[in-house]
């Protein structure tokens, strides 16, 4: 977690700085040029994901969120003002979410889930509204999403003594993501993006061996993720 929010707060003191860094350049590119946004880049980025996670057949719902911090990589085709082009992202997260029940007189249930992983491979379609020498670059992006996640159950049943239970089961999950942002150039060769994107991660089936109570098994659904992000490119 301390690392995950130490990236965070690295993320977003070098894109507060562009406007400044911009200042002292003057221009991106010497005078009445235009920038140009195609060809490779590479970057990091931070920030803090929320949603909601849901065991149905168990009658759980609960909120998850966490902070997330990894590395970015793309390219873009320049047309002119508008901007198209693939991008892909790692990120590792702390972003998880628990719950407890009753479910039966003298037992407890608990469940937690844990996104340790979350990765997208998007396009990019953007427009270049800013001047010549200011590149502002708006975009909207979707494509496939995948992440790692890991879900607990706990039990607990006592009678004369008390019995427990615990299980864990992780998997790598698809679904898609959509989303819009704004990047910003202040050098020839580095931006500053600013970026919303929705996660569902859709509903899978996890196993739990050795569980006290059911068939240890359920389907845990994971299709409302909102996640707000940083970050720096490097562009070659």
């Amino acid at each position: 977690m301390r690392k995950l929010l130490v990236a965070m707060g690295l993320m977003g003191s070098l894109v507060m700085a562009a406007p400044a860094h911009a200042a002292e350049l003057g221009q991106i590119s010497g005078p009445g040029a235009t920038f140009m946004w195609g060809g490779f880049y590479v970057g990091v980025n931070g920030g803090y994901a929320w949603g909601d996670h849901e065991w149905p057949e168990f009658d759980k719902s609960y909120s998850a969120d966490g902070a997330l911090a990894g590395v970015t990589g793309g390219f873009n085709i320049d047309s002119g003002d508008w901007i198209f082009g693939f991008e892909m992202d790692y990120d590792w997260t702390d972003m998880g979410g628990d719950q407890t029940g009753y479910p039966y007189y003298r037992s407890a249930r608990h469940v937690s889930t844990d996104l340790k992983t979350l990765g997208t491979a998007r396009v990019r379609a953007g427009y270049d509204v800013g001047e010549a020498t200011n590149p502002l670059l708006l975009y909207v992006t979707g494509g496939l999403a995948f992440g790692n996640v890991e879900a607990t159950l706990q039990e607990v049943s006592c009678g004369d003594g008390c019995q427990t239970s615990s299980s864990t089961d992780k998997h790598v999950r698809f679904g898609w993501t959509l989303g819009a942002g704004a990047e910003y150039a202040f050098d020839q060769n580095w931006s500053a993006k600013l970026e919303y994107l929705h996660v569902d991660l859709g509903e899978d089936r996890y196993t739990f061996h050795g569980a006290i109570f059911g068939n240890g098994s359920t389907n845990i659904k994971i299709d409302g993720i909102d996640l707000v992000r940083v970050g720096v490119n490097y562009l070659f």
